[in-house]
């Protein structure tokens, strides 16, 4: 029992901070990307049903992206979307249970690392309470299959561990899947390699021969090249040779640029709130060079700059740390830098249009991130036992609270977003009993076009609605209808369907459809100062009358 003791408290501790920092998560909406997903994986099942569903996510034949091989990540949110369709609170448990997990699971990996529950636990909250890695623990369209791959990724390097522990051959199979599935769930874990060939060559017993981990080593670059050759090999074997990738790719020089740029600067943001600083750089950068060029070309500029600085300075510091450090610290600070600056090794090739990655990208270096920030404050106890308790008040608790604070606060954001759009849709929810065949809908504000959802909101109402069984299906995954700015009205199999920002292009489309009835409009008023919704359809339906009277008494 003795023994329990450390463990208990530390597995508290960490349920504990994510309870505190997400508790109100089941308050959260649906952004973007999940929209889209919930669409498809309704389509699907309605249309083949689950084999058949199945089937059509290991359909090559159909696929465009052949640069891209996630088939757990589609299984997953095929499955997570039609058990729980629009019920926000099993996404939120779900996150939660995910959240805990990948944390327990960082906190076993980081003890049998170092053979310390203090650090362990240290790390595993910094994790939790990272900033920059929030949006990949509370955005709906990607949590899963980026905290499954997280989950994999930590337990691959636990399971390698455990084999330099007990040299059990089990131990190597179970982490070597345990990469294969990160790798098929998110492809940013390509970097694996990096971290997995610096435990086995730096922490590995002594004993074990140079030719041994060099074989290691090769194996563990058999699911890299499962994950990269495969797919491409399969897609040949059914007459597809478009490998374009999906981002936007850069030439050499900018290759070289990012592989400096990005973890130096992401260094300075792991440590510091990357929007105040972004808004703060902005606000001076159009002072002093206002009449120079574009604003935001010029913060870049400046942005970029201001954090190299910074993060020569943190790197100045790091090294002063090392050169105090014993051995056992050194090996941890030099591992958690060397591997927090290639876990951006997959992002390097690409163009980064915003000064940081998407936050959700930021889950993997911060793990190191954490690794490097506690192993730096043991190094520091160890140098000043005497002020240790001192070190721990006004290093790591005010570090944690201002990491909870910071989540309480983007957390605080994303609900009253949410709240906003839930009830703007709960407003629409109440024409269903009226709808038809053929419906249209028509949203409006004050200014120009309807900008309140992050994707497509024609799209977002054809899910949001379709459990009335009066919208055509094939809406559900059309993508122009995802498209922020599109407007149109479309004939499906079983009806029509269409969405309208702008009343000139509504009355348009009704003019080419004589055949759909004034009375199938839908229109709402979006007051977003207020943050108000109000169904005028009476009143628009009207002004299509008089103005289509109007029209013709002038011909």
């Amino acid at each position: 029992m003795p023994k329990l003791r450390p463990h208990i408290l530390s597995l508290s501790i960490i349920i504990l901070t994510a309870l505190l920092s997400f508790w109100n998560i089941n308050q959260i909406f649906f952004q973007q990307d999940e929209w889209l997903g919930l669409g498809g994986a309704i389509y699907r099942q309605e249309t083949f049903g689950t084999l058949g569903s199945i089937t059509q996510i290991f359909n090559f034949q159909t696929q465009n992206e052949s640069i891209r091989f996630l088939p757990v990540t589609s299984l997953l949110n095929f499955f997570v979307y039609n058990k729980f369709g629009l019920n926000i609170k099993a996404y939120s448990i779900l996150a939660l249970v995910l959240i805990i997990s990948c944390a327990i699971a960082l906190n076993i990996t980081v003890q049998k690392l170092t053979n310390s529950y203090l650090l362990s636990t240290l790390v595993s909250t910094l994790w939790i309470t990272n900033n920059l890695a929030y949006q990949a623990f509370t955005w709906i369209g990607t949590l899963v299959p980026t905290l499954i791959s997280t989950l994999s990724f930590i337990l691959g390097l636990y399971f390698l561990l455990l084999y330099n522990e007990k040299r059990k051959t089990l131990y190597i199979i179970l982490s070597f899947l345990s990469v294969l599935i990160s790798l098929l769930s998110k492809e940013y874990s390509y970097f694996y390699i990096f971290p997995y060939i610096a435990i086995i060559m730096f922490f590995f017993r002594d004993r074990m021969a140079i030719q041994s981990k060099l074989r290691l080593i090769l194996l563990f670059l058999i699911p890299l090249l499962i994950s990269v050759f495969l797919p491409r090999a399969i897609y040949l074997l059914h007459g597809q040779t478009n490998f374009a990738p999906s981002m936007n790719s850069v030439g050499t020089a900018d290759i070289i640029y990012n592989i400096f740029l990005l973890p130096a600067k992401s260094l300075f943001h792991i440590f510091f709130s990357s929007s105040l600083i972004n808004q703060y750089v902005y606000s001076i950068s159009r002072i002093i060079f206002q009449n120079y060029t574009d604003g935001f070309i010029i913060s870049r500029i400046v942005g970029d700059a201001f954090s190299l600085l910074i993060a020569f300075y943190i790197l100045l510091f790091i090294a002063l740390v090392l050169a105090m450090s014993n051995k056992e610290n050194k090996a941890l600070i030099i591992f958690s830098l060397f591997s927090f600056f290639t876990s951006f090794a997959p992002f390097v090739v690409f163009m980064h249009v915003g000064p940081n990655l998407e936050p959700r990208f930021y889950i993997l270096p911060a793990i190191f991130s954490s690794l490097l920030t506690v192993s730096i404050i043991r190094s520091l106890f160890n140098r000043f036992r005497v002020f240790s308790k001192v070190l721990v008040v006004f290093t790591f608790i005010p570090l944690l609270l201002f990491n909870i604070h910071g989540v309480r606060q983007m957390l605080t954001i994303d609900i009253r977003v949410g709240k906003h759009r839930r009830e703007m849709l709960n407003t629409v929810s109440e024409v269903k009993p009226y709808l038809a065949k053929d419906n249209i809908f028509y949203f409006f504000t004050a200014h120009t076009g309807f900008w309140e959802f992050q994707s497509g909101f024609g799209q977002t109402l054809a899910v949001w609605l379709y459990d009335s069984g009066k919208v055509p299906k094939e809406a559900l995954i059309d993508r122009d209808f995802w498209d922020l700015s599109y407007e149109g009205l479309k004939q499906y199999s079983t009806g029509k369907y269409g969405y309208f920002m702008t009343y000139n292009k509504l009355r348009q489309a009704l003019k080419e459809n004589p055949d759909v009835s004034f009375d199938h409009v839908h229109a709402y008023y979006w007051d977003y100062q207020k943050y108000t919704v109000k169904n005028v359809s009476e009143e628009i339906r009207e002004k299509l009358k008089k103005d289509a009277s109007n029209e013709k008494i002038s011909q």
